[in-house]
């Protein structure tokens, strides 16, 4: 709440982003959304993105993982390409293809084992094992309540 309060964050979502690469098998990963009243820039985001950041490495640590700061980043997203930004972030969901050379999301291996590609239908079944029941994203219930009142 006191994250929230100090950048003005007035909602926030997450989704685990499966993907699969010969070269590196299963890669999970977060994708974290938030939206603020702040007016930030790249330059002004910064110590959010840092902040973030070195609370997500924490966690990890805590769990026994390791997060490489590398691997964390923060883009903003111009209201007028929200679209695109969200077809980003939703990328996991089957009715998304991700067209990436080497490395396949969700929608790329549902296509894939629906044109009778063997090892997709292995890998697509194994993607099904994995996540049955799993929560796989949130929303805050701020960001709900705005998105339902959009409606």
């Amino acid at each position: 709440m006191k994250f929230r309060e100090t950048h003005n964050i007035g909602g926030y979502g997450w989704v685990i982003e499966l993907t699969y690469s010969e070269e590196v098998g299963w890669h999970p990963h977060l994708h974290l959304y938030f939206f603020s009243g702040n007016d930030f820039d790249k330059v002004s985001a910064l110590p959010v993105s840092n902040a973030l950041a070195e609370r997500w490495i924490a966690s990890a640590a805590s769990a026994g993982i390791e997060a490489a700061s590398t691997g964390q980043n923060v883009r903003l997203i111009d209201p007028a390409t929200s679209r695109q930004s969200t077809r980003y972030v939703m990328k996991d969901s089957p009715r998304f293809t991700s067209n990436q050379s080497g490395f396949h999301c969700a929608g790329d291996l549902l296509a894939a084992a629906r044109a009778g590609e063997v090892e997709a239908v292995e890998l697509w079944d194994e993607f099904q094992r994995a996540t049955r029941g799993q929560r796989r994203y949130q929303f805050s219930n701020s960001l709900e309540d705005k998105l339902r009142s959009a409606q």
